[in-house]
């Protein structure tokens, strides 16, 4: 499916009502997670490259804090947004409110940054 499809399908459908799941590998460490970017991602260069370094720099780690941590736990590919939202909710409270807007802000994030996709732009 190409961007343009991509894009239709994402700007017809409810953002609640998607479910994402993750694409990046990723390691917990101290109860947080960290998501593991590939440190060469091209496709000449990357197979090439990566066998070539040490295996604690084969990876970007990108940190997530408790609430990016628990939401990237919760993006199985079985939980909607909305459903996630108020997982969310129950677990932290009033600490994350606006739940919806910071969860909108991150899953879209995540989506940009290809991390994550939706199940409903597989074919």
């Amino acid at each position: 499916m190409n961007f343009f499809q991509r894009r239709k399908i994402l700007k017809q459908a409810n953002l609640l009502d998607l479910t994402p799941y993750r694409i990046m590998d990723d390691e917990m460490e101290d109860g947080m997670v960290n998501v593991l970017l590939p440190r060469f991602n091209s496709r000449f260069w990357g197979p090439k490259l990566q066998p070539l370094l040490a295996p604690h720099k084969k990876f970007i780690k990108i940190k997530l804090d408790e609430f990016g941590s628990e939401t990237w736990m919760l993006m199985d590919g079985k939980t909607s947004v909305g459903q996630i939202a108020e997982k969310l909710r129950e677990k932290f409270g009033d600490r994350i409110e606006p739940v919806h807007d910071r969860l909108g802000r991150f899953i879209s994030m995540m989506y940009e940054q290809r991390y994550i996709s939706f199940n409903e732009l597989k074919n």
